[in-house]
């Protein structure tokens, strides 16, 4: 056998070495963000989501549909970002903006995605887990 189905892929198992509390975003070797949909108390096995349009604490600026949003985990924020080719936003890449938001709204909606990359660490594009590549 070289593979077999393990799941869906719009969840992962999570082991926190800290409690996480619902609703928490989590960044996993800041190369992804997964999101708590439970409380995970510190070392006991949970579950992060994956997938999903989620509505996320943003910082202050619009955000338009369509538009690219990142997650800053010292501010723990969401914030709008337009990476030129062959560079990256000062964040870890959450997803999809699917509603427009004023500057002044408190969050955004976000389309969960994540990046797809070659072994080089290029970004070749977006995807969603689960989707067929």
């Amino acid at each position: 056998m070289k593979a077999a189905r393990y799941a869906a892929g719009d969840k992962m198992d999570y082991t926190p070495t800290v409690a996480v509390e619902a609703g928490d975003v989590v960044v996993l070797n800041d190369r992804m963000v997964g999101i708590a949909d439970k409380d995970i108390a510190a070392d006991a096995k949970g579950a992060l989501s994956l997938e999903g349009i989620y509505e996320i604490v943003k910082e202050t600026g619009a955000i338009v549909v369509g538009e690219d949003v990142y997650w800053d985990k010292n501010a723990e924020v969401a914030f709008a970002g337009i990476v030129a080719a062959g560079s990256f936003a000062p964040g870890v890449y959450i997803g999809k903006c699917v509603e427009d938001t004023a500057a002044d709204d408190e969050t955004v909606k976000v389309k969960l995605e994540r990046v797809l990359e070659t072994s080089s660490g290029t970004a070749t594009g977006t995807g969603t887990p689960g989707d067929d590549l």
